[in-house]
């Protein structure tokens, strides 16, 4: 046995620190988009030496006149080498060279020079042309804008200082692009079209794609589902964030199962574990000469909760115990439980099905209720599988009631009817007849075999015997021929041979010659043929059903 004691030694106590990181997943980054979505038109190619000579950009040199201009600035092509300390190169046509000339960056509000120009072959030389725009946001409608300039104040598209001229030294475009507010980053494209006067030939620019950025954003984590049971799956993302913008989820602790798909994150609880973990998002504005350095932009943690409600196997005839594991600081409100879709009586977070013969699907679903006071959705279902002992068993048989049909309602036959041998089942049978029919019909209801058997591969068979129709004044005196009809699972409906009532004998229904399931259903549905009766009292009369379950020896061979 160890003793502690005092040694007379000086202790120094330290502190030990361990700093633990947050988890990322996924980089943040932008893609420019370069798809061509519905209302823009594809960029035309040169046509008898008419082309944009000049793609829209932001800033381009040559061929462009602006407000302190008087007259054009033209790069001749041995110019085009001329740079300016931190411009870009400039090519043969005064069009700056690097794709980030080709796209802009811009605060909410901000605005941009939209540059380009138009070159006319011969075939054009002679006629003027108009300016037409298309302006998309994010992806709302394309606006056209039409007339000589195709400026448009309204959707920001203003000071074409330009225009296409008749002569060559004249093909200059220059707009000044305002952005209107926007509450998430969000992508803007624009499109120059030019038209000839007279021959109405049309070319089309290259889209020019203008991101916009809210000033302090703090990108909003959401997802449909903040209770994850074990196996439940959740897609997390930032709503209506265009897929070319790719956040960042960074993790305070250690996350469950996260896929990334596109911009979305799908988080698994799997393996199920209890408890809960915080992520947040995160957004990085890459650097780009219109915008400045890279800005990260960094949203509030969002929440998630991990439960669990097991799937039980239980043995048969005992008692099933369900219990929901929630994380520490979540209150249950409101509750409710289901079995195979009935309703169920239970505690908030645990519920006891006594005696079970049957499996199924247990539902649990419930309001909860976080410490900030938010109040959050969840549900889950489990699995009850029943272990049935090793013999075949008859869990359920159905009662009947014979009665007939009459103007859409069943009825009791009367003793006119009777007498009159109404029912005296003249018809052939091969399902269960309709009103006017001359046999009474009884709608019954299921019959269960379960086949809990070490080896359930021999076949076994059911049958049936009826005894005599009575009521406590008197015996039925009349024949009653019985005929069964069991639907199964495969909706093959075995129809059996004629049961006649009181006699001591059993009728084969239904002979499985497999064990491929370990339960068994059928639908019942039975008719009734009774002989004329000269003088029947009216009463209720019942018989009593022997059903009989028994594995078929399998033949020698």
């Amino acid at each position: 046995m160890k003793s502690w004691r005092w040694c007379g030694v000086l202790v120094w106590v330290a502190l030990m620190w361990l700093v633990i990181l947050p988890q990322p997943v996924a980089a943040a980054d932008v893609t420019v988009p370069a798809n061509l979505p519905e209302g823009f038109d594809m960029p035309t190619i040169s046509a008898s030496g008419s082309q944009f000579r000049t793609q829209p950009n932001w800033y381009t040199h040559g061929y462009i006149v602006s407000v302190a201009n008087t007259g054009v600035h033209a790069l001749v092509p041995e110019d085009a080498s001329l740079t300016l300390e931190n411009e870009p190169a400039i090519d043969a046509y005064g069009a700056p060279v690097g794709d980030q000339y080709y796209y802009a960056i811009v605060h909410n509000g901000g605005t941009v020079p939209m540059k380009a120009s138009f070159h006319k072959g011969l075939d054009y030389f002679g006629e003027g042309a108009e300016i037409h725009t298309k302006m998309q946001v994010g992806d709302g409608p394309v606006k056209v804008t039409g007339g000589k300039l195709g400026d448009n104040p309204s959707i920001g598209i203003t000071g074409n200082f330009g225009a296409v001229w008749i002569g060559e030294e004249y093909d200059y475009i220059d707009y000044l692009l305002t952005f209107q507010t926007v509450t998430m980053p969000t992508w803007f494209r624009y499109q120059i079209d030019i038209i000839t006067n007279e021959t109405h030939a049309t070319f089309h620019s290259q889209l020019f794609p203008v991101l916009v950025i809210p000033d302090d954003w703090a990108p909003p984590l959401s997802t449909p589902r903040r209770v994850l049971f074990g196996g439940q799956s959740t897609a997390l993302d930032i709503a209506g964030l265009d897929q070319t913008l790719q956040p960042e989820y960074v993790w305070q602790a250690s996350p469950p199962s996260a896929v990334l798909s596109g911009n979305s994150l799908t988080i698994t609880n799997e393996p199920a574990v209890v408890g809960a973990v915080q992520v947040y998002a995160t957004f990085t504005v890459p650097a780009h000469p219109m915008w400045g350095t890279s800005m990260t932009y960094i949203g509030p943690p969002l929440e998630l909760y991990l439960a669990r409600l097991k799937n039980l196997a239980v043995n048969f005839r005992r008692d099933a115990h369900f219990s929901v594991a929630l994380s520490a600081g979540l209150m249950v409100q409101r509750f409710a439980w289901r079995f195979n879709g009935a309703d169920q009586t239970g505690d908030a977070q645990a519920l006891r099905l006594s005696e079970v013969t049957e499996g199924g699907t247990v539902h649990w679903q419930a309001s909860l209720r976080n410490l900030s006071g938010e109040v959050i959705e969840a549900a889950a279902d489990a699995t009850l599988q029943v272990l049935y002992p090793d013999a075949l068993m008859l869990l359920k048989v159905p009662d009947l009631i014979f009665m007939h049909e009459v103007g859409g309602a069943f009825q009791s036959p009367t003793v006119q009817e009777l007498i009159a041998g109404q029912f005296a089942g003249r018809a052939a049978l091969s399902q269960i007849p309709g009103e006017g029919s001359s046999w009474l019909t009884a709608a019954g209801g299921e019959l269960v075999v379960a086949d809990g058997r070490t080896n359930p591969d021999s076949p076994w068979q059911l049958r049936v015997m009826v005894g005599h129709f009575q009521s406590s004044k008197a015996p039925f005196t009349s024949q009653a021929e019985i005929r069964l009809l069991l639907t199964d699972d495969k909706e093959v409906v075995n129809v059996s041979a004629p049961i006649v009532a009181g006699q001591a004998s059993f009728v084969t229904l239904a002979s499985r010659p497999d064990g491929a399931n370990r339960e068994y259903v059928y639908d019942v549905q039975a008719v009734l043929a009774l002989g004329a009766i000269s003088n029947p009292l009216a009463g209720e009369y019942s018989a009593t059903v022997n059903w009989e379950l028994a594995a078929v020896p399998t033949p020698r061979v």
